[in-house]
């Protein structure tokens, strides 16, 4: 009895694969994950063959009937429909190989990928691909590309000590050889093949105490790095905004007249819009990083390039080298600093995670809380930069005598 429309969509998977038969040799085969394929099983000069057609419902069973029909139609005259898929596909790959370099095989990768992902997202994956991966083999073929030149490149990475860098690379590779793969571009994934590269334990984001946030700031003014870093770690401190918020950070989003900074929903974490209202002390710096930005659209350039913005680890990197006692700090670990203080100042708790972008866990409660108390915020990110201040004075005022007085 011939399959129809309701049999097919009750099929359910089982412990082990099943073949429910249609007619003239087409079945379907349900597998235990449930994906359900189309196959047709025929006899050619005394020996069973059968063909794969595709996936049900992404083939429905009216065409399925019809590749039935096709592929008998060249059983009846002695050909192979299962010898004549191979070739094919065959065919295929050697046309979509041919001559395709990585670089050209990552750029598919990105396209296909792109849709739903964050500028951050886009900005580190190419960043990577630019500075580590092409140099190396970004201008190769594809089927050329063995695992040991993978191998060399993760471990020029771990080298400069950058692990989770070199993780990241490893993954990218990974994904762009395996994106060739399923579009049937090559038959091998070399990257797959190397070792995974040991990351550190994660680490917290441990807050800097009120009485470490004056040699923090001490330090971070004698280091040896770019002022144009150092300035990004101040704001960083002073806007309570994410790493990534702040490196891609662009002059248009920023009104300084009216002392706010709008950051776009695609660039923040819970995909909505952002203000930060600005203290004179973060105008202040604004207004210093104006000439260090050489004409770029982003208010902290990459260095080497003013058409790209600073590097996911440049921060990192700058914090990393300033003598801090105790476990090591990450800039994310400034919202915590300042979460901890706020509240011991007795700011208020929705204030200051609205300020701090937090999703509300509580679904009816945001539903009512999507208030955006300017003024609040206004007043709390300029006591946040003023009692700062005091403290790189020298002064050891708590919080909350600090909002007393003020």
């Amino acid at each position: 009895m011939a399959l129809n429309h309701t049999q097919l969509k009750a099929l359910k998977p089982k412990d082990k694969p099943y073949k429910v038969t249609d007619r003239d040799g087409l079945y379907v085969e349900v597998l235990p994950s449930g994906v359900m394929t189309w196959r047709f099983q025929y006899y050619l000069h005394g020996k069973r063959e059968k063909v794969t057609f595709g996936r049900y419902p992404d083939i429905g069973l009216a065409d399925a009937r019809k590749m039935r029909d096709d592929a008998a139609a060249q059983v009846a005259i002695g050909q192979s429909p299962a010898k004549d898929k191979q070739a094919k596909k065959a065919e295929r790959l050697a046309e979509a190989a041919r001559a395709e370099t990585f670089r050209m095989l990552a750029d598919r990768w990105i396209a296909a990928e792109i849709a739903g992902r964050s500028e951050s997202w886009q900005y580190t994956v190419k960043n990577w691909l630019d500075l580590d991966i092409y140099p190396a083999i970004g201008d190769k073929d594809t089927r050329t590309i063995t695992t040991k030149d993978i191998d060399a490149i993760l471990t020029k990475v771990v080298a400069r000590g950058a692990m989770n860098s070199a993780a990241k690379i490893r993954t990218i590779c990974v994904k762009v050889f395996q994106f060739g793969m399923d579009n049937d571009a090559l038959t091998d994934n070399p990257a797959a093949k190397t070792k995974p590269v040991k990351t550190p334990e994660a680490e917290s984001h441990r807050a800097l105490s009120v009485k470490e946030i004056r040699p923090f700031l001490e330090a971070l003014d004698a280091v040896g790095a770019l002022t144009i870093n150092k300035l990004a770690i101040r704001l960083l401190m002073l806007t309570l905004t994410r790493k990534d918020e702040l490196r891609l950070a662009k002059w248009s989003e920023f009104d300084l007249d009216g002392g706010v900074w709008g950051i776009p929903a695609h660039r923040m974490k819970m995909r909505n819009p952002h203000r930060v209202y600005l203290s004179r002390q973060a105008l202040e710096i604004l207004e210093q990083l104006k000439p260090l930005s050489r004409g770029s659209e982003f208010v902290f350039p990459n260095n080497s390039t003013i058409s790209k913005p600073i590097g996911h680890t440049t921060l990192n990197n700058v914090i990393d080298r300033l003598d801090i006692d105790g476990a090591r700090f990450v800039p994310h670990g400034f919202r915590a600093t300042a979460s901890s203080i706020l509240n011991e100042a007795n700011f208020r708790h929705d204030v200051i995670e609205r300020q701090l972008a937090h999703k509300e866990p509580n679904r009816v409660r945001a539903v009512y809380n999507q208030a955006e108390y300017a003024h609040e915020r206004r007043e709390m990110l300029q006591w946040w930069a003023d009692y700062i201040d005091t403290l790189k004075s020298g002064s050891n005022i708590s919080p909350i005598e600090a909002r007393i007085r003020g």
